[in-house]
């Protein structure tokens, strides 16, 4: 029973997270401001991650398995890196010129990179450790993304004037999703398929919430307009 829910669930959250992309992907569009392309790629590369969990959990007995793990950890975490610096960009002039996309870009991949090369530099051995090692890593690293989001969201909303109501939302779906992420990092530490499924759940709930939100704000565009 738990392996056919985390199937679904894992196949629910790559539909979500595509649906996000394309939806804020049509937001940049109307927008044109350059630092919003990095929303629809980040949640483009969750949704692969979400495919590769799929994969992972489907051929978890074959030697392919471990390459799956790798694709899904990889995607997981350049999709958050790329949602955090368009955030943490936004505010910033560089937020507003051609070259947006392409900080964004960079800072994505370095910081990845840095997570990497952490990995290998801990002792005992230069040299990478097993994916299931590695996997703790990518957790941390994904809920420091996501509590700088989170402090970034709270931070704006203590700011805002008018209505802050919208603005509510935002940073539980992020905290929900930091939950996710937290509760599937106890499942690399003690293997517990409930903390497993849990954090899978958490995931479909942060995505339905993010669509919520947009199909919201949407709506409230056209009555304004």
């Amino acid at each position: 029973m738990l392996f056919e829910a985390q199937i679904i669930l894992a196949v629910l959250s790559s539909i979500l997270a595509v649906a996000l992309s394309y939806l804020f992907f049509k937001t940049y569009r109307l927008q044109h401001s350059a630092f919003l392309l990095g929303l629809p790629v980040g949640f483009l590369f969750l949704a692969i991650s979400s495919i590769f969990t799929c994969l992972f959990l489907v051929y978890g007995s074959l030697a392919i398995s471990s390459t799956f793990f790798w694709i899904r950890l990889l995607t997981r975490t350049i999709g958050f890196a790329f949602i955090v610096f368009s955030y943490a960009f936004s505010n910033s002039t560089i937020g507003m010129t051609r070259n947006a996309f392409v900080g964004i870009l960079l800072a994505s991949i370095a910081s990845v990179l840095l997570v990497l090369v952490a990995i290998f530099l801990t002792p005992p051995n230069l040299e990478l450790p097993s994916v299931y090692v590695v996997d703790e890593y990518f957790r941390i690293t994904n809920m420091f993304f996501l509590g700088y989001i989170i402090y970034f969201l709270i931070h704006k909303l203590e700011t805002a004037t008018g209505e802050v109501s919208k603005l509510v939302s935002a940073p539980i779906a992020f905290a929900i999703l930091w939950i996710s992420q937290f509760s599937t990092f106890i499942w690399g530490v003690d293997g517990s398929l409930t903390a497993f499924v849990a954090g899978q759940a958490m995931q479909v709930i942060a995505y339905a919430m993010f669509l919520r939100i947009y199909l919201l704000t949407s709506k409230r565009q056209v009555q304004d307009g």
